[in-house]
């Protein structure tokens, strides 16, 4: 009997999902397991990370990624390129002279 126990306790045998009954071991101490597992936090996308956009928000695009991302955003925003029907926000026409003034320096530079 015992040794289909182990047979049917092999992590080799297990079913996809099985839930183990792990209350006769001896479970690490927090401690234990945090020294277990020292440095894994620094593994990009490791479990438990609380921020998980932090290793993009430390990683700026480069300057070609900025370029492109302008091209592509430049594309969609021009008139010719809209669908027909498409709704556009033109919000920004109530914005004070100095804004609108930054604004086109801004496309001036594209």
């Amino acid at each position: 009997m015992e040794e289909e126990r182990e047979r049917r306790l092999d992590p080799d045998n297990r079913p996809e999902g099985a839930e183990v009954d792990n209350t006769g071991e001896t479970l690490p101490t927090v401690e234990e397991f945090k020294e277990r597992n020292a440095g894994d936090d620094e593994v990009e996308g490791a479990a438990g990370s609380s921020d998980p956009s932090k290793a993009f928000k430390e990683n700026p695009p480069s300057e070609e990624e900025v370029e492109e991302i302008e091209a592509e955003r430049k594309r969609r925003l021009d008139p010719d390129n809209r669908p027909e029907g498409a709704e556009v926000d033109n919000t920004g026409e109530n914005l004070p002279d100095f804004i609108k003034e930054e604004i086109r320096e801004q496309q001036g530079r594209d």
